[in-house]
């Protein structure tokens, strides 16, 4: 584990300059001691701030040829802040390092941080913060610089890397910068060609990812996150809508030969990249289609499955083998494929439903269902389902209950869940409705609690007040963090 003498990175400072160096356990960071072959990391600046692991680093030689960098390569010079700004930001530090400098250098390069918030984008504001961290927290090594007392120790070697907080925070690293600005200029095969390079459906990932990416989006200092997952699914539309053919081609034949034991996404993903690479690879599934839970457990009004289908019948043109209806422990042993096979990839999922926590969900007792994953593929794959008149839904996604309202269609009332300000930690608010009639486009309401302690219903009213509900869906669903258990 890496050891830090000095931290900034998100504001939090870690200052050990003065005693021995921490680890960085403390810091939402995992820190490598070295980077591939150019030995051990000494320090490293970035978007949220600068960390130094080596404590003879000379920081100020770090920020100059950091800056220069960022000016020079990544700087796009579509506005005048961003432009101007890490232009002065450069010529100011050069000048520094080489023993020319002023006091007044120092200050000059402070007053920039206004021109920065102008700027058309983040990535110059942001990546001039590092450099103002070390203006504040390592000025006296500025003016060792300035004053004659100190010359340039350069580091064996400066290593940079484009990357972004939305970048950094999607798992599988794509450009998102790259894809978005692609889509700006109506270059979509260039686009969805950015987004294959790591990450092969993204048809799917452009419906249903949880996009981490958008908390991380550095727009948000601005007005609110670029809708980063939806733009994601605009170039595999275009490219489906307007019946363009994939342009990937494998390499030439290896002769290895690789099972693949699971068709969802990450199933999918490997057998994509295996394939080309030039390898033949089979993917076995105990379903029918491919996708996994996405095919079984998100319904169709979130990810169409004619558009799951089409993704796997990309990978398929690869060269991909898809067999369908076989069980690994059922239909084949893992030793049978470890004979057959040079490789074995498993992605047999998680096919288990999160636990709500209450008494009797484990104990047998009567009216708990088998949870939402297992009703959900119960639906998708046309099994006989028999649910009950009144049903109470303790769940925070829609995805249940528009399932549900389609199976119940007739139901005369139920209970749902919904969060509640100031609930009491020992009560959960519930919403009971009925229909005035099974085609209606209205139900009424009556609100109360749900005391856990006791079971027992507390209605706030003895009157049903009719409202409005929307087509389909007249449930809301939730659960209340105060009622958790």
């Amino acid at each position: 584990m890496a050891q830090v003498v000095f931290s900034s990175w998100e504001g939090k400072v870690i200052d050990n300059r003065s005693g021995e160096a921490a680890e960085d356990a403390s810091l939402k960071l995992k820190l490598p001691e070295g980077y591939l072959d150019k030995g051990k990391v000494g320090a490293f600046m970035g978007w949220d701030g600068v960390v130094v692991m080596e404590k003879d680093t000379d920081v100020v030689a770090m920020a100059a040829e950091y800056m220069k960098r960022v000016q020079e390569k990544y700087c796009c010079g579509k506005c005048t802040p961003g432009k101007r700004a890490t232009k002065v930001l450069q010529d100011t530090l050069a000048r520094i390092v080489a023993g020319k400098g002023k006091e007044q250098d120092l200050q000059t390069m402070e007053d920039l941080t206004s021109l920065l918030e102008q700027c058309k984008c983040t990535l110059c504001m942001t990546s001039a913060v590092p450099v103002f961290h070390t203006l504040k927290y390592f000025r006296d090594d500025y003016l060792a610089y300035i004053g004659g007392a100190r010359t340039v120790q350069p580091a064996k070697s400066y290593v940079e890397k484009l990357t972004a907080p939305c970048m950094d925070k999607c798992p599988a690293h794509i450009d998102i910068p790259a894809y978005i600005e692609e889509i700006k200029e109506r270059r979509f095969d260039e686009a969805l060609s950015t987004i294959r390079r790591n990450m092969p459906i993204p048809a799917v990932c452009g419906r249903v990812c949880p996009h981490p990416c958008e908390k991380a989006c550095r727009r948000a200092l601005v007005d609110e996150p670029v809708s980063i997952m939806v733009l994601k699914r605009v170039p595999a539309d275009h490219e489906w809508m307007h019946h363009h053919q994939p342009p990937m081609q494998p390499k030439p034949s290896t002769g290895k030969k690789i099972i693949v034991v699971g068709a969802g996404p990450a199933g999918l993903t490997c057998a994509y990249y295996l394939a080309l690479e030039g390898h033949k690879v089979k993917i076995i599934d105990m379903l029918s289609e491919p996708g996994g839970t996405v095919a079984v457990g998100i319904p169709d009004y979130r990810m169409p499955r004619h558009l799951l289908q089409r993704e796997a019948d990309i990978i398929k043109a690869l060269g991909v083998e898809i067999e369908y209806g076989v069980k690994l422990g059922r239909d084949v042993s893992l030793k049978q494929l470890k004979e057959q096979y040079d490789a074995i990839f498993l992605g047999t999922g998680a096919f288990k439903s999160k636990p709500m926590g209450v008494e009797g969900e484990d104990q047998g007792y009567d009216g708990f269902s088998t949870g939402g994953i297992h009703y959900l593929r119960a639906v998708a794959l046309g099994e006989p389902i028999v649910t009950p008149k009144r049903v109470i839904v303790a769940t925070r996604p829609l995805t249940v209950s528009v399932s549900l309202c389609e199976k119940v269609p007739k139901s005369p009332f139920w209970f749902t869940a919904e969060p509640a300000r100031r609930c009491p930690p020992s009560l959960t608010r519930l919403t009971m409705r009925k229909r005035r009639t099974s085609s209606s486009s209205f139900c009424a309401i009556r609100r109360g609690w749900l005391r856990r302690t006791t079971r027992s219903l507390v209605l706030r009213s003895s009157r049903w007040s009719w409202v409005s509900r929307t087509p389909r869906v007249d449930v809301v669903l939730s659960r209340s963090p105060a009622a958790s258990t």
